[in-house]
């Protein structure tokens, strides 16, 4: 059986492990975007800086593109694990290196060294879900003034009840963590390097700010041809 699998992030190499698992003679064939750091069996024939750019559904193909060249490989099976990238509100658009969306390995390596930068004393994080809490968290351990700013009634509104968010903010709190909910922000300051933000109740300044305000699936390629929900997620099986 061919089986190919798009997108190489925890979902891709979770459904790899699992395929020869069952079944150790399977032919696997990998699409990334990116670049593929992890060692796989020969079975499965890797395809990295490589685009999945169209579903041929009906034929049970997938058109690619390399390097400019397009392919179409066959499957008898196919799981979609395209990842997702940062959502950026227009408001915080910019090229300023002060400036950091949280979403790749790179970005999150830059966040790691951010931490223990002597230059770097105040932070401001946008946005109050699972990844800007754990921003706030490891700046606050590493001694900078860190501001979390969300704008929604609470933190980890979207996982958890009011009686399980308070004490995290709580605990962020005793840390010297200054928490702003019920707040948006409307843009930022300085330029070419970014000083801080404004919202919609003051301006804050800031040596480093911190982008966490969701993410986008990387679906648009799949329009047309799946079922996606008004948010790029693929409402039909990921399996055909």
């Amino acid at each position: 059986m061919k089986l190919l699998v798009v997108g190489s992030s925890h979902g891709g190499r979770a459904a790899i492990t699992a395929a020869l698992a069952q079944d150790a003679t399977i032919e696997i064939d990998l699409i990334e975007a990116g670049p593929v750091t992890t060692v796989y069996p020969t079975q499965v024939k890797v395809h990295a800086n490589t685009r999945a750019i169209q579903l041929l559904a009906t034929q049970h193909q997938l058109l690619i593109s390399h390097a400019g060249q397009k392919q179409r490989l066959s499957y008898d099976k196919l799981i979609l694990a395209p990842g997702a990238q940062a959502t950026i509100p227009a408001v915080l658009s910019t090229t300023s290196q002060n400036v950091l969306p949280m979403r790749t390995r790179a970005q999150i390596n830059h966040l790691k060294a951010a931490a223990t930068d002597a230059t770097i004393h105040h932070v401001i994080v946008i946005g109050g879900g699972y990844i800007g809490v754990g921003a706030t968290d490891l700046f606050s351990q590493h001694g900078k003034q860190v501001t979390l700013i969300e704008h929604g009634p609470q933190l980890l509104g979207s996982y958890l009840d009011n009686d399980f968010s308070m004490p995290i903010q709580q605990a962020l709190q005793q840390q010297g963590v200054t928490v702003h909910v019920n707040e948006l922000v409307t843009g930022l300051t300085g330029a070419p390097d970014v000083t801080g933000v404004t919202t919609n109740q003051t301006t804050l300044s800031a040596d480093l700010v911190v982008v966490a305000t969701g993410t986008t699936p990387n679906t648009d390629w799949l329009k047309g041809t799946l079922d996606c929900l008004p948010n790029g997620l693929i409402k039909t099986d990921a399996y055909l």
